[in-house]
């Protein structure tokens, strides 16, 4: 009976995998190299000179969303900039322009993450994607996605050391962010 039920379970998630895959944009996800700019900041992009002929993006644009005062817009989100952790730049929507992703790291045994993903319209900033309590959060861009790295925790597990980490991959489709795959795996640390 249970060998029947862990048969059955593989063959959906085969099935739900080969469905996004089919449905979603590109290639799965691959090790990629990210630049930074002359700032330190990460770009999202890969360096110049791989061998990418992907669209230009719009100069003007990019310069605009780089000198955002995110720590005011993040005010307006009633969330702290204090602890800006990272500024990642992409055209995740193939648009042409640059979105921003600011990570704020907030105060807690699980380091919550919360990801703010800003984009240009006209001459003025607008978040177009949010997520707020990531225990043990990470981001980042790679390929067409933007992943999201969270703890998953069993009983008893402390809020330092989450048992398990879950991957959401995010692919912009329809004009959002949508959930193109989630996986799951033990912690690094166990």
């Amino acid at each position: 009976m249970m060998t029947t039920v862990v048969v059955i379970m593989i063959a959906a998630a085969v099935g739900l995998f080969l469905y996004l895959l089919s449905s979603s944009a590109g290639p799965l996800p691959g090790p990629s190299t990210v630049s930074t700019d002359a700032y330190g900041t990460s770009t999202g992009q890969p360096p110049a000179g791989n061998g990418d002929s992907g669209a230009t993006l719009s100069e003007t644009t990019a310069r605009k969303i780089r000198q955002s005062d995110f720590a005011a817009l993040l005010a307006d989100e009633h969330a702290s900039a204090q602890g800006i952790e990272n500024k990642l730049f992409m055209d995740i929507n193939s648009d042409g322009e640059e979105e921003a992703l600011i990570l704020v790291r907030r105060e807690g045994e699980n380091r919550p993450l919360d990801l703010y993903l800003y984009k240009m319209k006209g001459d003025s900033v607008e978040v177009i994607f949010r997520e707020t309590g990531v225990a043990q959060g990470a981001a980042t861009f790679q390929g067409p996605w933007l992943i999201v790295t969270e703890g998953i925790y069993a009983s008893g597990d402390p809020l330092c050391c989450p048992s398990a980490v879950k991957r959401t991959y995010y692919v912009f489709k329809d004009g959002a962010l949508v959930v193109s795959r989630v996986e799951a795996a033990p912690s690094p640390s166990q």
